[in-house]
């Protein structure tokens, strides 16, 4: 009996291990493919607000 409890405690480590493998590679691998958000720029006709100021 207490051979089977450790290996279905080192199956359920190794499902783990694998899921967070999985997990890292598809991180690596999407990142790398995936644009960066530029900062939006401001127009040169619209002045930039500045503090507690309102807009109309």
């Amino acid at each position: 009996m207490p051979v089977i409890n450790l290996i279905a405690s080192l199956a359920i480590v190794a499902v783990f291990a694998a899921f967070m493998l999985s997990l890292a590679y598809a991180e690596r691998t999407t990142r790398s493919t995936r644009p960066q958000i530029q900062p939006a720029k401001a127009r040169a006709d619209q002045p930039v607000p500045r503090g507690n100021v309102k807009t109309a």
